[in-house]
């Protein structure tokens, strides 16, 4: 097992006091950094396992003062280190309002200007406070990313930090914040990072999360400094480029969702999510009644507000409805949190991408409403304040048209 490493026993007569202008100036000197481009591994360890899980990573960035929704462009190249002959690896990219992620034979992209719903924070307090240009898988090791973390560690009295402002590590000069956030008298995380004295890169970080806990978990990455890799121009054209068999067999965005209207709903067989039965869908097959075809994404802020909005229009229109709630996703857990007790008339579909990909959804929600005879009517894109009104109104329209 890897030694860990705690600044607490590394520091001895170090001062304690909080030089928070210290810590706002490297913040803000992160937040501002351009043109960067680093190898890094990334390990996690978990008290079930004798072995940390470990990540290889380029991480690429620029800084984007001028945009709203994250403080950098990036793109992010990981490989998990594996026994297997073929490694699992994929990237995540942002730029400019579109956002990209790859895994698992799996293209998935959002743009603002189709819909702006997915990269809009929830709200305070809550546990998904960011889009998906700020969920994606590793962009929290970003130097710029790191520093607006470090930002917000100052203005939230949670967490309680110490500014090393020059000290030694591993024999090299360094600066460092090492504290805890603590949360109903418990400590629900420790932490570290480790900067360059000069430069003000970060060298490594380490996260206990939940420690002394059956649920611990000790986060490590380490930073090689510039890649030898050649960067990667962060635009479409610079990711179709590098990858461009990725755009071609995986793209989910070939066939639109708007070409769905007045014709059939495409033929599916999808894990329902509390049973071990598919539920299936032939092509021209009819439905006892108008359905509702809501697309979600748990990782979308939106999602749960989506699935009440849903239910209230449900519960407002004169007729019967069934509802079908078709998840992009196989994490069970995270879906339950969503959708709640399935009601009479719905279903729950997990890892509905074949679907998905049939009826051409490219953001999150997405809402397709079709007739008894499985005829799309309508496809409702995106989540906003009035989306309870606008289906309940158009599924109305729908019923008519059966009569």
């Amino acid at each position: 097992m890897r030694e860990r490493i705690f600044l607490a026993s590394l520091l001895i007569g170090s001062s304690l006091c909080l030089h928070a202008q210290g810590a706002a100036n490297l913040a803000d000197g992160l937040c501002g950094l351009k043109g960067y481009l680093s190898d890094a591994t990334f390990e996690v360890l978990l008290p079930s396992t004798s072995e940390p899980v470990v990540y290889h990573l380029t991480l690429e960035s620029d800084a984007a003062p001028s945009d709203t929704l994250a403080p950098c462009d990036y793109l992010i190249r990981w490989q998990a280190e594996s026994a297997a002959a073929d490694p699992v690896e994929g990237f995540s990219a942002y730029y400019d309002g579109n956002h990209y992620r790859f895994r698992n034979n799996r293209l998935q992209e959002y743009h603002f200007d189709a819909g702006p719903e997915p990269f809009m924070p929830l709200g305070p307090g809550s546990q998904l406070t960011n889009g998906v240009q700020s969920t994606a898988q590793f962009v929290d090791l970003l130097p710029q990313y790191i520093g607006r973390h470090i930002q917000r560690m100052i203005a939230d009295t949670s967490y309680i930090f110490t500014f090393h402002p020059d000290t030694l590590i591993n024999r090299k000069p360094s600066v460092v914040i090492d504290g805890v956030k603590r949360g109903s008298g418990y400590d629900l995380q420790r932490f570290m990072y480790v900067f360059d004295k000069t430069t003000g890169m970060p060298v490594m970080s380490e996260f206990e999360n939940s420690p002394e806990s059956i649920s611990e978990q000790i986060v490590t990455v380490t930073y090689a400094g510039r890649s030898e890799l050649e960067p990667v121009e962060i635009s479409e054209d610079g990711l179709m480029a590098k990858w461009p068999e990725v755009f071609e067999l995986y793209r989910e965005s070939s066939f639109r969702s708007e070409n769905l209207v007045n014709t059939p709903l495409p033929a599916f067989a999808c894990q329902t999510l509390d049973s071990s039965t598919r539920y299936t869908h032939n092509l021209g097959e009819g439905f006892g009644s108008p359905v509702i075809l809501v697309f979600l994404d748990p990782t979308v802020a939106t999602s749960a507000e989506t699935v009440a909005a849903i239910r209230d229009a449900v519960d407002m229109a004169p007729m019967d409805i069934s509802v079908i709630w078709a998840f992009n996703s196989n994490h069970t857990e995270g879906i339950r949190d969503i959708v709640g007790q399935l009601r009479p008339g719905e279903q729950a579909l997990t890892s509905a991408n074949s679907l998905v990909r049939g009826c051409g959804i490219t953001m999150f929600p997405t809402t397709v409403l079709a007739d008894r005879t499985s005829k799309v009517k309508d496809v409702i894109p995106g989540f906003n304040k009035d989306t309870s009104l606008v289906v309940l109104q158009r599924a109305m329209l729908l019923d008519k048209s059966n009569n």
